[in-house]
């Protein structure tokens, strides 16, 4: 069985070693579950992950090397992180965002080597994570990533540059990050120019 209701959002991956398929393609449901289908031949689901409930999956993103998938749904503060090479494994770990009680969509990202998970929240911050352990890096507060509390709908992490774009309110906001992020951003640094209000 696939994930229940309409494929609410959608991410591939590269080849990854480790794995029997040479690539993947994940789509979230808006009644729950992601599905995995083998992106690189037959095209038949291989595996549906549970971990969200009956809320709508609506962020999805690989890691660069395929071998991590990370998942986020409507009104749930769970980010899960699969490991997509040992399916039956499960959920390898889970971070909380602020996400609960909202129906907004919420956007997630990762930096260019995979490393960091980006996430924005309810109240228009971003939080981030080590992406192999889900320790936390960019605490609650750390990254204010707009003018007022909107939530963040987007996150973008620049392809070389160490630069993060989110986007709030239907405007854009940028801000320099460390490289890695393995340094925490001073409390109450952030980016401005989205106003307040829904998404």
């Amino acid at each position: 069985d696939g994930p229940t209701g309409h494929i609410s959002s959608l991410a591939t991956s590269g080849a990854c070693a480790g794995s029997v398929y040479a690539s993947l393609v994940a789509g979230g449901g808006t009644g729950g579950g992601v599905g995995l289908w083998d992106g690189g031949g037959s095209g038949e689901q291989v595996a549906l992950l549970q971990g969200h409930g009956r809320r709508a999956v609506t962020a999805l993103a690989f890691s660069p090397c395929g071998a991590r998938l990370f998942s986020g749904a409507r009104g749930d503060p769970a980010l899960h992180c699969w490991d997509v090479r040992a399916l039956g494994r499960g959920v390898v770990w889970t971070a909380a965002r602020d996400a609960g009680g909202t129906a907004q969509r919420l956007g997630i990202g990762l930096t260019p080597d995979g490393s960091v998970l980006l996430a924005g929240g309810k109240g228009g911050c971003v939080r981030g994570w080590h992406a192999g352990s889900g320790q936390v890096i960019v605490g609650e507060g750390d990254w204010v990533a707009a003018g007022g509390r909107t939530p963040v709908s987007g996150v973008a992490v620049h392809p070389v540059r160490p630069l993060v774009a989110t986007a709030a309110q239907g405007r854009l906001g940028a801000r320099a990050a460390h490289r890695r992020a393995r340094r925490r951003p001073a409390a109450g640094a952030g980016l401005r120019g989205h106003p307040r209000g829904p998404v």
